[in-house]
C-alpha cells in the first residue's frame, strides 16, 4: 500500500510539472510579441537552463509512462485484464482459473472470492483445499449478507469436509449442517446431510423424513434424483443388514415408521425441437384425480430440468392427507408460464396424460403441445 501511495504521488507531480512546463511554453506562444523578438529572448537564455527544461520535460514523459505500468500491474488490472481476455479467446484452463481465483482471493479478501475458489476447488476434487477456503469465506462474511450466500458456502462448506472425510459424519459437518438449517429450515442440501447423520446415528425414522423433506424441498431434478437412490439404497440396507435389522427393530418399537417413497412416476416432457421458449420460463407438472379438488401431488420444473427425467412421488403431496400411494392411476397435466411465481398455477395447459399408473416402472412422455 506504502509502494501504491509513493508511486501515484511522483506520478502526479510529473504530471504537474509537465503540465506547468506545456503552459509556460503556451503562454509564451500567446503572447504578442514579434517572432524575432522572441526568438532573441529564448537565444537569450543560457544553454543549461534550455537543456534543464527539456531533460525535466524528457524525464516527465519517461517517468509517467513506467510508473503508469508499474501502477497497473501493482493494481491488479493486468490480470483482470489478461483474464477476460483469454475468456474471451477460449483459452481458459483450470490451471489458469486457478490462478487467477488465487490472486483475487489473496489481493480482495472478499468472501466472495473465496466462495468461488471453494467452489472451483471443490469441483475439480480438491477438498482439504475446498474446506480451508469455504472456512475463510465464512469468516470474512459480514453478518448481515444474504441468507442465500450463508446458506451456499456452509452447504459447499459441508460437501467439501464429507468428501474429505471419506464419507464419514465429523462433528464439524454436523456443525454446519445444523447452522444452515437454522438460517433455513426447508434447505434441501442441508436436510439431505441431516438424513446422513440420522443414519449414521441408527435413527432411521428421522433419517428418512429429513431425507423425504429434502425430497420435497429440492428444486433439482438431479438432487432428487440422488435422493430417490439414497433412500432406496438405505431401505435396502435396513432389510438386509443384520445390524441395520436390529437398530430398525428397536425403532419400530418405539412407534417409529420409514418415510419412504413407495409410489414414484416418471416422466419426460416432448418438447419440439422448433419449439422458441423463454429461457426463464416453467412448467407446473402435477397430478390429479377427479375425486379430489386439489392436485395429489406437484412439482415445479425449471426449463433445464424439463428436459430429463422428472419424478413425482408420494412425498411430494400439496396438503397432508391423499398422496400417490392412496391411488392406483392419475391424470397427468402440465402448465407453462413465462413469468413464473402465483402466474405459473394459472399458466396454460401445455400437455396432458390420463390415466397414468402411480407405480409403474416404465418412463411416461407427455406431448407437450406450444
Amino acid at each position: 500500500m506504502t509502494l501504491t501511495l509513493s508511486i501515484v504521488c511522483l506520478l502526479l507531480t510529473s504530471v504537474l510539472t509537465l503540465v506547468w512546463f506545456v503552459s509556460r511554453t503556451m503562454a509564451a506562444e500567446r503572447m504578442d510579441v514579434p517572432e524575432n523578438q522572441l526568438s532573441n529572448e529564448l537565444s537569450g537564455l543560457s544553454r543549461s537552463k534550455r537543456l534543464m527544461r527539456m531533460a525535466v520535460f524528457g524525464g516527465s514523459i519517461i517517468f509517467i509512462v513506467l510508473s503508469s505500468t508499474v501502477l497497473y500491474k501493482k493494481l491488479g488490472y493486468q490480470e483482470d485484464v489478461s483474464f477476460v481476455s483469454a475468456l474471451r479467446s477460449g483459452l481458459v484452463d483450470s490451471n489458469l482459473s486457478t490462478e487467477y481465483l488465487v490472486y483475487r482471493s489473496k489481493r480482495y479478501d472478499h468472501y466472495s472470492d473465496w466462495y468461488y475458489l471453494a467452489d472451483h476447488y471443490l469441483a475439480n476434487g480438491q477438498y482439504r483445499l475446498a474446506n480451508s477456503a469455504y472456512k475463510n469465506a465464512l469468516e470474512r462474511m459480514p453478518n448481515d449478507s444474504a441468507m442465500n450466500d450463508k446458506t451456499r458456502i456452509l452447504n459447499g462448506n459441508a460437501e467439501a469436509l464429507f468428501m474429505l472425510s471419506n464419507n464419514k459424519v465429523t462433528p464439524d459437518l454436523v456443525s454446519l449442517v445444523e447452522r444452515t438449517l437454522v438460517l433455513d429450515p426447508e434447505n434441501s442440501s442441508a436436510l439431505g446431510f441431516a438424513g446422513v447423520i440420522a443414519y449414521n446415528k441408527g435413527e432411521f425414522n428421522r433419517a428418512f423424513l429429513n431425507w423425504g423433506n429434502a425430497f420435497r424441498f429440492s428444486p433439482s431434478a438431479q438432487e432428487r434424483w440422488t435422493l430417490l437412490q439414497t433412500m432406496r439404497r438405505a431401505q435396502t440396507m435396513i432389510e438386509t443388514d443384520p445390524i441395520s435389522v436390529a437398530q430398525f427393530q428397536s425403532n419400530k418399537s418405539a412407534g417409529a415408521t420409514l418415510a419412504t417413497i413407495s409410489n414414484v412416476i416418471y416422466l419426460t416432457l416432448a418438447i419440439p425441437d422448433d419449439a422458441n421458449i423463454a429461457s426463464g420460463a416453467e412448467f407446473l407438472v402435477y397430478a390429479k384425480v377427479d375425486s379430489v379438488p386439489y392436485p395429489i401431488c406437484v412439482q415445479k420444473v425449471a426449463l433445464p430440468d424439463a428436459l430429463g427425467t422428472i419424478l413425482l412421488t408420494n412425498m411430494d403431496f400439496m396438503i397432508e392427507g391423499k398422496t400417490l400411494a392412496d391411488f392406483s392411476k392419475v391424470d397427468i397435466l402440465v402448465r407453462m408460464s413465462t413469468q413464473g411465481g402465483q402466474e405459473l398455477a394459472n399458466g396454460r395447459i401445455v400437455g396432458e396424460l390420463l390415466g397414468v399408473p402411480t407405480n409403474a416402472q416404465k418412463i411416461f412422455e407427455v406431448n407437450v403441445v406450444l
